[in-house]
């Protein structure tokens, strides 16, 4: 089972919507899924209501929620977390999310310590991109004051809530993709592209869409998806889903991947 957790110092920063992104693409990939929520807002916990109450088209009632993602409150002892964590591994969960609160990287200490891999969301903004090199910082000189043998999380960065002429710089491949994509883009926002790549990001970056700005209000994209699929003359608008969940899951790709390639090479250390 791998355990993943989100922090940022702010609230606002879009950490819930990655975990709720995240949780889409993992399933999309048919993998079983708990999230556990920290944070005060419970916009997690209430995840399941809130998309029982959305506006659903009457000719396409929701899905059923899928019985492959489960969800609850987090305990306040971290010592109940980690007794939590067990009882799901033994349950056959794969991966669980741990939907951090916000605040200062002291307060979400063992939280994170909890975690396989901690995802750093930042938007293309120079406050982010700051509180993320802080973030880093604080997280390389915790590990260090870890004993031998004690596992240490790892953190990756996550560029969120791009713009289309952002999303098409930051992803250009080749050289008549990126000539195409930076005559679009600013110099100013050039610069911080520049920036973002020096961070250790994963490869996937989270585009500004219709369909994640309300995933709070309609459940995973996977469920709004199939809503529209199994609706009377609604299956015209499934497609707009499309690419969103193929984008949740390749992020969902990179974290396993990231963490399979840590858990690699520590095992190839050991050996050595």
């Amino acid at each position: 089972m791998i355990v993943v957790t989100a922090m940022s110092t702010k609230g606002g920063s879009g950490k819930t919507t990655l975990m709720m992104a995240l949780a889409t693409g993992l399933l999309e990939r048919g993998m079983r899924v708990h999230i556990m929520d920290f944070d005060n807002d419970s916009q997690i916990a209430l995840w399941e209501q809130n998309s029982d109450r959305f506006a659903w088209d009457e000719t396409a009632p929701r899905v059923s929620w899928p019985d492959a993602l489960t969800l609850s409150v987090a305990p306040v002892a971290i010592e109940d977390v980690y007794s939590q964590l067990n009882e799901l591994e033994s349950k056959g969960v794969d991966v669980v999310l741990l939907d951090n609160r916000p605040g200062n990287l002291e307060e979400n200490e063992d939280v994170v310590l909890a975690a396989d891999i901690v995802l750093l969301p930042v938007r293309p903004e120079h406050t982010d991109y700051q509180m993320a090199e802080r973030t880093l910082r604080w997280a390389e000189a915790t590990v260090a004051t870890l004993e031998e043998g004690q596992p240490a999380p790892i953190f990756r960065c996550v560029v969120t809530q791009l713009s289309t002429p952002f999303y098409n710089l930051l992803t250009a491949g080749t050289p008549e993709e990126i000539a195409r994509a930076t005559a679009k883009v600013a110099n100013a926002d050039r610069a911080m592209i520049d920036f973002l790549r020096q961070l250790p990001c994963l490869p996937t970056p989270i585009r500004d869409t219709k369909q994640l700005f309300r995933i709070s209000a309609t459940g995973p994209l996977t469920v709004a998806r199939d809503t529209f699929l199994n609706g009377q003359g609604t299956a015209r608008h499934a497609h707009v889903f499309k690419e969103d969940i193929e984008m949740c899951a390749d992020l969902a790709d990179d974290v396993m991947d990231a963490v399979r390639a840590t858990n690699k090479a520590a095992g190839e250390m050991a050996d050595a």
